[in-house]
Formats: C-alpha cells, sequence, structure tokens
C-alpha cells in the first residue's frame, strides 16, 4: 500500500518504511495542514484542495511507514504473537499500518446500517427480524456492488493502480447498532440464511445528540471567528460527523472538558458475510463466492421460525399496539400544535392482517 500512495508534494519514500520516515512525514503533514488552514481563511479554494491532498498522503504514508517498523521488528523476533503481547509500543505500530487498511478497505466491504426496524404496528409481528435477515439477501449485496470505485478520499490519497496491488475483496460484513443501552434487540439471535449477527461490542458514549441547535448556533460562530472560516462545509477530507468535530473544535479552543461524553453506550452488531472476515481483509484467506439468500427464502425462514407457531397471537398483540398514525400524532402533541399541521380524521382506515 505505501508503494501506492500518490507521492504528489511528497518527497521520495522508502517502502520498507520506519519510524524516521514516520516522524518526518508526520511533520510534513502538520506544516501542510498550517498551510491548509490558512488558504481556507484566505478564501482560496483550488489551493486549499491541493494541500489538504498533500496533507492526507502525508500522514496515509507515515501511518504505514509505522506498521511496517511494528511489522518488521515482529519478523525479527522469535515469537512474534508473544513479542506483540509484551511489547504495547510495537502493538500501536502496528495498529497504525492496520487501521489504514481497514481505512481503504471499508468502502469496499462494510455495509452499514444506519436505521434497521419495525414502524408500528408491525414490531410485535417480529417484522425487525425480517429486516435484519433481508440485510444479508443478495438483494442487497447486489444493490451494495461488488466492484465499486475508490472513494474520494481513496482516490487522492492512492494512486489509480492501487486497485491492482490490492484487490477489492467485495462485501464481507453489515454492521449496524441498536438504538437503546440494555434493550432486548432484534439482532439477538436474528440469522440470515446460514448467517448470524453476533454481538460485537458497544459504541464508546460520545455524540451530540444532547447539544441544543441554538448551542450549535453559538459554536459555529465561534469557530468562524477563531479561525476565520467555517468548520462544517461536508467538503472532502474534513471526515465524517461535521457537527461532532465542530463542537470539540470549540470546546478545546474554550478550554472546556469534552462534554460531548453522555455515556449513553448502544450494542453494537456485525453479520458476517464470510467466515472471517479480518483473514480476508489481511490476505490469509480467500473471500470465494459471496453471495446472499433471496429475499423470498430469508422471509419464509423468518415465518417458519419467529411467527407461523405463534401467528394468532402475536397478530393480537399487533393489534393491540398503537400503530404509526397514533404514534406520530403522540409526538405532535409532545412538541404542540403547528399551524399546517394536518388533522387526523376521526376514523382511519384500519389495516387488517390476514394470517
Amino acid at each position: 500500500m505505501l508503494d501506492a500512495v500518490n507521492r504528489d508534494g511528497l518527497p521520495p519514500i522508502d517502502l520498507s518504511g520506519g519510524t524516521q520516515q514516520a516522524e518526518s512525514l508526520q511533520k510534513l503533514a502538520a506544516r501542510f495542514r498550517i498551510a491548509y488552514n490558512d488558504a481556507r481563511k484566505l478564501g482560496q479554494r483550488e489551493l486549499s484542495r491541493q494541500l489538504l491532498a498533500q496533507t492526507k498522503r502525508a500522514e496515509t504514508a507515515a501511518e504505514l511507514s509505522l506498521g511496517l517498523a511494528g511489522l518488521r521488528a515482529c519478523l525479527e523476533s522469535p515469537d512474534a504473537a508473544q513479542f506483540l503481547r509484551e511489547n504495547v509500543l510495537m502493538r500501536r505500530l502496528v495498529d497504525s499500518g492496520l487501521r489504514k487498511i481497514w481505512h481503504y478497505h471499508m468502502g469496499f466491504v462494510a455495509l452499514e446500517m444506519s436505521v434497521c426496524g419495525a414502524a408500528p404496528p408491525f414490531g410485535p409481528m417480529r417484522a425487525g427480524k425480517l429486516a435484519a435477515a433481508v440485510a444479508g439477501s443478495e438483494t442487497v449485496l447486489e444493490a451494495w456492488g461488488r466492484d465499486r470505485p475508490l472513494g474520494q478520499i481513496a482516490a487522492t490519497v492512492y494512486k489509480p493502480e492501487v486497485r491492482e496491488k490490492i484487490p477489492n475483496p467485495g462485501p464481507l460484513v453489515v454492521f449496524t447498532s441498536g438504538l437503546y443501552p440494555g434493550h432486548s434487540s432484534q439482532y439477538n439471535r436474528a440469522t440470515s440464511g446460514g448467517r448470524r449477527w453476533i454481538r460485537i461490542g458497544e459504541t464508546r458514549g460520545f455524540g451530540s445528540f444532547h447539544v441544543a441547535a441554538d448551542t450549535i448556533d453559538a459554536i459555529d460562530e465561534y469557530n468562524v471567528a477563531a479561525d476565520g472560516y467555517s468548520h462544517i462545509t461536508r467538503t472532502f477530507g474534513e471526515g465524517a460527523s461535521a457537527r461532532f468535530r465542530a463542537i470539540g473544535k470549540a470546546l478545546s479552543g474554550l478550554g472546556l472538558p469534552d462534554l460531548r461524553r453522555h455515556d449513553t453506550r448502544r450494542p453494537m452488531y456485525a453479520l458476517p458475510l464470510v467466515n472471517d472476515p479480518g483473514g480476508v481483509l489481511l490476505g490469509w484467506e480467500a473471500a470465494g463466492d459471496v453471495s446472499g439468500a433471496t429475499a423470498i427464502d430469508l422471509a419464509k425462514q423468518w415465518w417458519d421460525r419467529w411467527v407461523s407457531a405463534r401467528g394468532a397471537l402475536l397478530a393480537e398483540q399487533a393489534r393491540c399496539t398503537p400503530d404509526l398514525i397514533d404514534e406520530l400524532a403522540g409526538m405532535m402533541r409532545e412538541v404542540g400544535p403547528t399551524p399546517d399541521a394536518p388533522k387526523r380524521p376521526d376514523e382511519p382506515e384500519q389495516l387488517t392482517l390476514a394470517l
């Protein structure tokens, strides 16, 4: 991967990596970053894009150089596994390189579901289990694509031949998170064909949902006053969650503790599409033919497992559950009336579920 980094604006790179090279590249990236911030303040858009691209290339080459340094130390050790267990510094070096491998691959191999569930009143009918099953269907995998193009950042950081040096293995895993901590999730015991959803951990408990809109406006004004430009433009290279980063920027500038931590840790789930996604990414296992069951087969599997034996009882539970119109009406009552809000009919149409 180091050989595939676009070196425009970078000095010659030793492909064997090393900590000295990494330190040099990190200093270069810091200089590029300062120049980039200055260019943004002055409104020099083309120059700022060029400097940001050079920053990303230098940072990537530095991280890969650190990873190679760690791997070289492992190879020189008589017991690499034991060496890594005992040496925290070497683990950090290796992790630096592995992180860049993951950043490169994640746009190809990881399908992320942001929201997946059953709208009222279909929760009691175990429709969430059906949604979790269909996430691994052949229809979803085809829509995702097995030969996706490089993302915008990767296409700037790497040369085009990176696709030949590091082939795309295709989709390997589906990720998502539960909505609530400690909540009995629809992913528990959920399957997709012969594959099973597994819990892999929880979120770190950081976010921005608890920061009021008025506070966000004040933060944006502070950041513009402090740096001379807006930080939330959602343009190339600025990373994900612009609002989250803007809050962190202001808190750091004001010398305040990180108030983004809310300690609401949500469970994380994964649906592996191959036996060993990590092994495929690292090259010691072939991905093989990654395919999913048809939506029809998954629906039949879901029905047989979750519904057929208790269909009448589940239907009764669903009938007694507020429907979507009632749920939305309750939300409107919570936030108060609005002048243009449509009125709910006195007798809404009833949905009949035939079993």
